[in-house]
């Protein structure tokens, strides 16, 4: 069976074709219900299963993963599947009644509309950027696997693939394979006050190597701040030379909710 591939560039064309020129923060709840209803018969569907259909799109790393919305509605349900087998499994196994269960209303149409409505107003007052913890004073801030959405506080961003969006005043650099065996971080030893990773490192490049350039990289007493962390990642942190490894959270404005980080100190 021939899968069609959502790539970046489609998922742009595909929003202009939706909103053609219309800004989505400005829009009324019935306009983005419309328009979702709508996305649904512009995504390519492999099949649907139990009213969800299932899509492939690429990823960051050029991979191919699988998600799956809600037919009816165009709402997301799960995302960031490996397999059609993995995706078919966890709908029919009822992962999204049970997740929906947990957290009531999660996968209504009126909190997707909310939720986009705050991120995309977030991006707009941000340049595009994403705003978590607050930084006080002038640093260099690296964040690592940055994607479209680089932190507000970065001065550098590096990623596997190039962003579709330009970012003044940030130096992005792209290409970099942070799996490879060799990798190494292109920045001299001690150059970075605080190294963040949100949704990139510990879930999708994790190793004890990286965590060293990572060590490298940062001044004495400067910090690693990431989430999605493994059950390896505090005996990596430390065999890589980190200290005080901590848990913290952040308040998420777009998801309205606290979201729990790690931070680990660089010794002096």
């Amino acid at each position: 069976m021939e899968i069609k591939v959502v790539t970046r560039t489609d998922a742009e064309r595909i929003k202009n074709e939706l909103w053609s020129g219309r800004n989505v923060t400005r829009s009324s709840y019935s306009e983005f219900v419309e328009k979702q209803k709508q996305l649904t018969q512009k995504i390519p569907i492999i099949e649907i299963v139990n009213g969800h259909g299932i899509y492939a799109y690429e990823f960051r790393d050029g991979k191919t993963l699988f998600g799956a919305l809600d037919i009816k509605t165009g709402v997301p349900t799960i995302y960031g599947r490996k397999s059609l087998r993995e995706i078919r499994g966890d709908i029919t196994k009822g992962l999204i009644k049970k997740i929906e269960k947990e957290n009531p209303g999660i996968y209504s149409v009126r909190s997707y509309y909310e939720t986009s409505i705050r991120q995309f107003r977030q991006e707009e007052l941000c340049n595009g950027h994403m705003k978590r913890f607050l930084l006080q004073g002038e640093q260099f801030v690296l964040d690592l696997g940055a994607g479209d959405n680089p932190d507000i506080r970065a001065t550098h961003a590096i990623d596997l693939v190039k962003s579709s969006k330009q970012f003044a005043g940030l130096e992005y650099k792209t290409g970099y394979d942070l799996l490879a065996p060799k990798v190494m971080l292109p920045y001299s030893e001690n150059y970075f006050d605080r190294v963040v990773s949100y949704g990139g490192l510990a879930i999708n490049f994790e190793s004890l190597k990286i965590y060293k350039e990572i060590h490298r990289v940062l001044k004495p007493s400067g910090n690693l701040e990431f989430n999605h962390a493994s059950n390896k990642t505090k005996k990596w942190l430390e065999k890589a030379g980190f200290q005080d490894i901590r848990n913290d959270e952040y308040f998420d404005e777009i998801i309205n909710q606290k979201i729990s980080v790690i931070i680990a100190t660089k010794p002096k």
